[in-house]
């Protein structure tokens, strides 16, 4: 792999606070405002500005541990990609919401694509980079393959 860090490609926030930077290693990294609770409106937010900064196949590394609250209707919204451009999800979680609610969340829901969950961003970013040099295809990947 390169040892350079990715650089970034492009950023955008919703009316709700939600901000996404996508990097040059096909993750992108989405924040939800402190204390926000996520309902469908919130989670259509986020959902438009994931789209307006993909430029293709991407692996999100999603801030969670400050949200407030994650309603149900807003997990069933974010359980499904139609685009089948989100290939996996790293959560990060901490008090509030917790790997607990993630699970339920994948249990009570078909989500077509690997998550995880962590409380160190580092290792969610390390995970991230990972899943995108295996699962982003190269035709995709601009010259960067798995065995760069």
């Amino acid at each position: 792999m390169a040892s350079s860090e990715p650089s970034l490609i492009a950023e955008a926030s919703s009316e709700h606070g939600v901000e996404a930077t996508l990097y040059s290693d096909h993750v992108m990294y989405v924040r939800f405002p402190r204390g926000i609770v996520v309902d469908v409106e919130v989670a259509r937010g986020n959902r438009d500005v994931q789209q307006a900064v993909a430029d293709g196949p991407y692996v999100v590394v999603a801030e969670a541990s400050e949200l407030a609250y994650f309603d149900r209707e807003a997990r069933e919204f974010l359980a499904t990609d139609r685009n089948k451009l989100q290939l996996a999800i790293a959560v990060i979680v901490g008090a509030r919401i917790s790997k607990y609610v993630v699970e339920r969340w994948q249990a009570d829901h078909d989500i077509d694509r690997p998550v995880a969950t962590f409380h160190d961003p580092a290792k969610a970013f390390d995970w991230a980079r990972k899943q995108a040099l295996e699962l982003v295809p190269d035709s995709d990947r601009g010259g960067q393959t798995a065995a760069d």
